[in-house]
């Protein structure tokens, strides 16, 4: 029986073997089958058609760096949708999997950083961060395809992925991983708020000094119910209602413009919590909502409709970070927000009580 064998490498260190090898079958995937080849692992192993070092294994030995991994080429013919067996392949490095071609049209990705860790880019506004309805291509799906093409890498297992979320209409600074190590330590700097994350956005009516928002939020109603402060997506949790997560923002006004008879204000958000359509929905609550965001009481937007300027502006990093980050990482405007933009520098904002530049909190939502 033919076997393509593969060589674990660092970032498989203290993996289940059978977590591996679905990662091998689904990597040769064919494009639109998806995840799970539909292959029964246990049983392949059982019959000695998976095999590491040469034996019989439990599916849930750990496998090491520098681990041999045989699979039977006729388990990746069948993930890859062919009857054909593979010829045989010789040990390698690494698993090679065919490069999933980019579709057509598909935006190329700006990348602000990178390094063997992380990669930092600039995601375009009207494009899913995750596969999702009505979006052709998503970020995740370009950043796969991206990897596969540059391969062989030193893992058979990872893959590289979005490590947070933006909303598909919001541009600006996105994380992907690029190891196990740099993903593992985004998500604690992230949970542990070591990371600050600032937005630009452009809200309606003239917010005229700092603040700190602070709400409970909860799942929204029905399409259209704004009543009692109640939204599509998210609304303000009633006093003594089950359920529901704080929000915290910091807002800033910059600079205030009108287009048209809609006032606007640009505003800088510091997000001290991280929740689903946070400064969303919390500029809506406090009766500013964002411009063009119809789903929130925004009007305008952008000449395409319906979608709003929100712009992942600057994330700022711990400076004994061991991944060597720069102090920040921060994302150009798009031509439209920026233009957009310009249009709301016609007052500057006066000096606030708070002087400015909100401070570093210590992981809370109090006023630091």
């Amino acid at each position: 029986m033919e076997f393509a064998a593969f060589t674990a490498g660092k970032d498989d260190d203290g993996k289940r073997l059978d977590k591996v090898v679905r990662a091998v079958l689904d990597g040769r995937a064919t494009p639109g089958r998806g995840p799970g080849t539909g292959t029964n692992i246990f049983q392949a192993l059982r019959k000695r058609l998976i095999r590491l070092n040469g034996s019989k294994t439990d599916p849930a030995a750990r496998v090491h760096e520098g681990d041999k991994i045989e699979v039977a080429s006729f388990l990746l013919a069948e993930a890859a949708g062919t009857e054909e067996k593979q010829a045989p392949a010789p040990a390698k490095a690494l698993s090679s999997s065919p490069p999933r071609p980019v579709r057509s049209g598909s935006p190329r990705l700006e990348v602000l950083f990178q390094n063997d860790d992380l990669m930092f880019i600039n995601k375009p506004a009207g494009i899913s961060v995750q596969p999702s309805a009505g979006c052709d291509i998503s970020i995740s799906q370009i950043v796969r395809a991206e990897w596969e093409a540059e391969g062989p890498h030193g893992s058979l297992s990872f893959i590289p992925a979005p490590l947070h979320r933006l909303d598909r209409y919001t541009s600006g600074v996105l994380a992907i991983s690029r190891s196990a190590r740099g993903a593992a330590w985004f998500s604690k700097a992230i949970q542990e708020r070591a990371i600050r994350k600032f937005y630009l956005g452009i809200c309606m009516g003239g917010l005229e000094e700092d603040a700190l928002w602070e709400d409970r939020l909860t799942a929204g109603g029905e399409s259209g119910d704004n009543r009692d402060g109640g939204f599509y997506t998210v609304r303000r949790a009633a006093d003594g209602e089950d359920g529901g997560v704080l929000a915290c923002t910091r807002v800033h006004p910059a600079s205030y413009g009108r287009k048209g008879q809609a006032e606007l204000t640009l505003v800088q958000y510091e997000l001290l919590t991280g929740r689903k359509h946070q400064i969303r929905a919390q500029s809506a609550l406090h009766g500013h909502p964002l411009y063009g965001d119809r789903a929130y009481g925004g009007l305008g937007g952008h000449s395409g409709g319906g979608s709003f300027f929100l712009h992942a502006l600057r994330l700022e990093f711990p400076p004994d970070n061991p991944l060597a980050l720069p102090a920040a990482i921060e994302a150009p405007l798009p031509a439209e927000f920026a233009e957009a933009a310009r249009q709301t520098r016609q007052q500057a904002v006066p000096t606030t009580k708070s002087g400015g530049r909100p401070a570093r909190t210590n992981g809370t939502c109090s006023h630091g």
